[in-house]
């Protein structure tokens, strides 16, 4: 894998990690059912999912 590959997916886990927090906080607040907080949880669970995954891929040593 490229230097360059490794580079975007540290930025797109970084992104991905950081949004589903800003999401979650300004999420809380706005919500006004059990079907608002479904969608919150599901879509942090998705971009915290593909923020780790991308973070991991990203950060690994190269010589693998």
């Amino acid at each position: 894998m490229s230097t360059e590959t490794r580079g975007r997916l540290k930025i797109l886990g970084l992104s991905s990690v950081t949004l589903a927090v800003v999401g979650s906080l300004a999420g809380w607040s706005a919500m006004r059912s059990v079907a608002d907080a479904g969608v919150y949880i599901t879509a942090n669970i998705i971009l915290l999912t593909v923020g780790a995954v991308a973070l991991y891929v990203g950060f690994r040593r190269a010589d693998r």
